[in-house]
């Protein structure tokens, strides 16, 4: 099955998933902005620097959906909210598959960068404004990629 025709198969249950993060990441980027500590910040910079160390090395889809996914489940667990966090889990399990397919395209893999270093620096400002837009521009933007 070609990646075009996944994602028509799945066009349905992908704008689900799609609706329920944007609203639940912009919240939680917001929360977290709040509410991080300096060793939480530390630790999504690691994460987000193996992600980009893997694009410039060897772009492997299947690590680079796992670091994608570690960085927005560390950005949850930063909101120290144990329903959003319960919630994220549902939503992350469901997720598996259309990352896999996502970082299987070059242009996604190449739009993640620049959005988590966007995320990642509105954190460390802990500007909670700021990094609820800059999460809900990501999600906006992967929407786009999907179409």
């Amino acid at each position: 099955v070609s990646l075009s025709e996944w994602y028509d198969r799945n066009r349905l249950k992908l704008n689900d998933y799609t609706e329920v993060r944007e609203i639940v990441e912009p919240k939680a980027a917001r929360l977290a902005a709040e509410r991080s500590t300096e060793a939480e910040l530390e630790h999504l910079t690691a994460i987000h620097t193996q992600f980009v160390a893997e694009v410039h090395g060897k772009a492997r889809a299947k690590e680079l959906a796992r670091l994608d996914e570690l960085f927005h489940q560390e950005i949850i667990s930063m909101t120290k909210n144990e329903m959003l966090i319960f919630i994220n889990d549902r939503i992350r399990e469901r997720l598996v598959p259309f990352r896999l397919k996502t970082f299987q395209i070059r242009h996604n893999i190449e739009n993640a960068i620049p959005a988590h270093e966007k995320i990642l620096s509105a954190l460390r400002e802990h500007d909670m404004e700021i990094a609820e837009v800059y999460m809900r521009r990501h999600i906006d933007l992967i929407t786009e990629d999907m179409l």
